[in-house]
């Protein structure tokens, strides 16, 4: 293996954290191509979450609806917690999860989430020890995930690759998608 430069190395560094923030959204990676402002790519990434939001609504029974919005508003806060898993009483304290069931798979159907199932046992395949209760929620884009914290000072620091700062929610979320796309299933 041989190293490349310093030089090219860090720009591509840049490039990754760039990517990073503005996600992959059409709109989004357009608007930041065409103004060269993450400001205005944040416009955009807010519109997107307000959309999803709106989407939730319109085309999710109403029994359900406030769930998958919900779920959908506890994914950077899951996320971030030092939690192996999705926690459900943050959801509702005296809820079993079948009454959540519908709104987890409304939202990995529609291609907003990749739920990532916890293995039971090491054994291949995998599948057969997979536990459908627990699970962590990571989002679809990372661009769109970082809008949702609603802390600019996250894309700076990200910007500036500060090393005081633990982002290990988000990369993880990178990672997972990453995977998810290129057709790896997930489990911890």
């Amino acid at each position: 293996i041989i190293p490349v430069e310093n030089l090219i190395h860090e720009r591509v560094l840049d490039l990754f954290s760039l990517y990073i923030i503005i996600g992959g959204m059409p709109e989004t990676v357009d608007k930041y191509l065409e103004t060269q402002s993450i400001y205005h790519a944040n416009i955009v990434l807010e519109l997107l979450n307000h959309a999803y939001e709106k989407d939730i609504s319109k085309y999710e029974e109403n029994n359900n609806k406030l769930y998958i919005k919900e779920i959908y508003n506890l994914i950077p806060s899951e996320l971030n917690n030092k939690n192996k898993r999705f926690i459900l009483k943050n959801l509702n304290e005296y809820t079993k999860f079948n009454k959540f069931d519908a709104s987890f798979v409304w939202l990995n159907k529609a291609g907003v989430t990749i739920p990532v199932y916890n293995a039971n046992e090491l054994n291949v395949p995998l599948e057969l020890s997979k536990e459908r209760t627990l699970f962590k929620l990571f989002h679809n884009d990372t661009g769109m995930l970082i809008n949702l914290f609603a802390d600019a000072s996250i894309q700076i620091n990200i910007l500036k690759r500060a090393k005081s700062i633990n982002f290990g929610s988000i990369y993880e979320n990178v990672v997972a998608k990453e995977l998810y796309v290129h057709g790896y299933n997930l489990f911890y």
